[in-house]
């Protein structure tokens, strides 16, 4: 048996293995390559064909360490101001008004702005007609009887009101229809400085064509219970 088998002690077989792990320990390989990894960390990567040669864990670290870098893509990325943003009426305002450092216009900024250029371009063109709603605020709310909120909105530009957006600031409220009951009551108990009064779209045209403002308690759609004329007073009596 002996003349087809090679017999060793196992001493001989603990030294042959023992002898080969100390030549795979001189080879190194893993030592070589992260000295390779740490040389190229440190050097300084300029070009995009020394960026391509990163690896994906590699890349995350040299982003991470040049936050402050001007050319870092997530810190100072400069993508906002190089597009083009389209706001389409036809699928609404959804999207945001922009980051905390970028610019921080809203759609009605943009919307108050426009309608004063037109204003002054209109009462550059009626100078010659009394500005009878100087200082007065309309917000057009519903259904107005006889014309339209774009021609009641022209004609209150150009007596010298303003015509706003949305209720808040606004002095008047034009509407030829009854508010609804949490309306109603929200206007009755509201406990504001600056009173709104909510009148029917009557007021401004007559206003114009008397040449003054009108009382707007002869116009009103919500009149309060406690509020009463001279005529209804002398009437109980």
């Amino acid at each position: 048996m002996d003349a087809y088998f090679v017999v060793e002690k196992p001493s001989a077989l603990r030294a042959s293995y023992e002898k080969k792990s100390d030549t795979n320990k001189n080879k190194k390989p893993y030592a070589r390559g992260k000295h390779r990894q740490s040389a190229r960390d440190e050097t300084n990567i300029t070009t995009p064909s020394q960026v391509e040669e990163l690896s994906t864990r590699e890349l995350n670290k040299l982003v991470l360490s040049t936050l402050s870098h001007e050319s870092n893509p997530v810190t100072l990325s400069d993508i906002y101001e190089r597009t083009e943003h389209i706001v389409s009426a036809a699928t609404g305002h959804q999207r945001g008004d922009g980051r905390a450092n970028g610019p921080q216009k809203t759609y009605f900024e943009h919307r108050t702005k426009k309608l004063s250029e037109q204003k002054v371009a209109a009462a550059g063109n009626a100078s010659s007609e009394p500005q009878v709603m100087r200082n007065v605020r309309v917000y057009i709310n519903g259904y107005l009887s006889n014309t339209t909120d774009i021609e009641m909105k022209r004609i209150v530009v150009r007596a010298g009101g303003d015509a706003l957006l949305t209720p808040s600031g606004a002095t008047h409220i034009l509407t030829s229809q009854q508010l609804s009951g949490s309306k109603t009551h929200k206007h009755l108990t509201a406990k504001s400085r600056n009173h709104v009064h909510i009148v029917k779209p009557e007021w401004v045209t007559d206003s114009i064509k008397a040449g003054k403002k009108l009382k707007e308690m002869d116009y009103a759609v919500i009149k309060p219970m406690n509020t009463q004329t001279l005529t209804s007073m002398l009437r109980k009596q």
